[in-house]
């Protein structure tokens, strides 16, 4: 059934009512025209439950700006969206392009701080969000009486004699309801095994960060990243933007045994529920930054920590994908 304005319809009884279905709800493309976003690829969910939210082709089929009932949900850099032209790989450069968002995915083969691995230089966080997609694809479809809105691409992470990667990604989301569902598949088309990294940095934002907020996680064990956090053990506090704040990460150790697990932010009115599977996704990083300007709390989950893939390697922990292997990644975001 399609909810909408607080009814439940069947396809016949909202037909009736609309002239078309976009109305209520669509799927919609569009390009940025101006600044560092010019010439970039948007795609516009309108899902008729209030949440509405952009993916950015042109960015790795990461998800932008992201609102409901008219709230913004993530924070938003002062870089706002920048096209991949502008990457600049080396060391911090990853942060001249860095616009925040809901959602900016790092990988695939490297994340982290920037480090040396086995010769290689790497700076942070890797390329997949500066890496435009393929095979790019929006659709609509009536499954019975329920509608669904649907977006997808394919991002290589290649280079000539090295890597070959490619993430199939297909977002989701359903008339009138207010859920992001978001399937990622991993394969190594390569004829060589490569490292695998991968992280989901969900960068949520005023008014869902607020004094008020209050942050659930499922059971876990915490140790704190550095000095910082080890000064400061408590994760789940929130204050005001404070100058001088210096950030702070802390990792957290989820049940592996758990199918699903489910981490919810509730702050300024707002509900905001992240589910994953912990098997797929055993690490999850908790960043928090309250300063002036920059007041966002990162939820990453991720398949290792984010000291670098030269730390991985070292401790033994870093993951690899086999010629031909695929890897799956599930995650629903959802408001209440």
């Amino acid at each position: 059934m399609v909810q909408f304005a607080g009814t439940n319809f069947s396809r016949e009884e909202i037909s009736q009512r609309v002239g078309s279905i976009s109305q209520v709800g669509e799927v919609t493309r569009f390009e940025y025209s101006e600044g560092k976003a010019k010439g970039l690829e948007g795609i516009l969910f309108r899902t008729g439950s209030g949440l509405d939210f952009t993916v950015l082709p042109s960015r790795g089929m990461d998800l932008g700006l992201a609102t409901y009932r008219g709230l913004p949900l993530c924070w938003v850099s002062p870089v706002g969206v920048a096209g991949p032209d502008y990457y600049e790989p080396q060391g911090l450069g990853w942060l001249r392009t860095f616009g925040g968002g809901l959602l900016a995915t790092c990988g695939l083969t490297y994340l982290g701080d920037p480090c040396q691995d086995q010769g290689e230089e790497l700076g942070l966080h890797g390329r997949i969000s500066h890496t435009p997609a393929g095979n790019v694809c929006s659709w609509t479809q009536w499954r019975g009486d329920d509608y669904y809105l649907h977006a997808s691409g394919q991002m290589r992470e290649a280079s000539c004699f090295g890597p070959n990667v490619v993430l199939t990604r297909t977002i989701t989301a359903k008339l009138g309801e207010a859920k992001i569902w978001l399937v990622d598949e991993v394969e190594n088309q390569g004829f060589e095994e490569v490292p695998h990294m991968i992280l989901y940095h969900i960068n949520l934002g005023y008014p869902l960060v607020s004094e008020d907020s209050k942050l659930t996680l499922p059971p876990h064990t915490t140790k704190p990243r550095d000095p910082v956090a080890e000064a400061n053990p408590d994760y789940l506090s929130f204050g005001p933007p404070s100058a001088g704040y210096e950030p702070r990460v802390y990792y957290h150790q989820l049940d592996p045994s758990q199918e699903k697990v489910t981490i919810n932010l509730a702050g300024g009115g707002l509900n905001f529920n992240l589910s994953y599977s912990p098997q797929q996704l055993p690490r999850l990083a908790q960043w928090k930054l309250f300063g002036q300007g920059s007041y966002v709390m990162g939820i990453e989950p991720a398949n290792c920590y984010v000291d670098g893939r030269d730390k991985e390697r070292a401790a033994g922990t870093l993951a690899f994908l086999k010629p031909g292997e695929k890897k799956r990644y599930e995650l629903e975001f959802s408001l209440r």
